[in-house]
């Protein structure tokens, strides 16, 4: 909405714009862009909790991000950040 405010289009046609640019509509894209950082923060920031790792990429809902996180990985947050840390230590 605030985008439809700021260029002077409606919703649905800034919906539609960004579909035809990326192939994805925004919340989905949006929730890609927000697991992927929390991908990386899972592998890498070890002191953080998953839920701080919830709220930091932008979900104020840990049940939120956990069924996006395991619908898009097909994992738990926390099976991802062991899975990644049994990887690290093979090599």
């Amino acid at each position: 909405q605030s985008l439809s405010r700021q260029f002077h289009m409606s919703v649905p046609a800034i919906s539609s714009g960004f579909k035809r640019l990326t192939g994805e509509n925004y919340l989905t894209y949006l929730h890609g862009i927000r697991i992927k950082n929390a991908c990386s923060l899972l592998r890498t920031a070890h002191t953080l909790s998953v839920m701080d790792i919830a709220l930091e990429v932008g979900y104020n809902s840990y049940e939120t991000f956990a069924r996006v996180f395991r619908r898009q990985m097909g994992v738990t947050a926390m099976g991802y950040r062991k899975k990644s840390v049994s990887e690290i230590g093979a090599d």
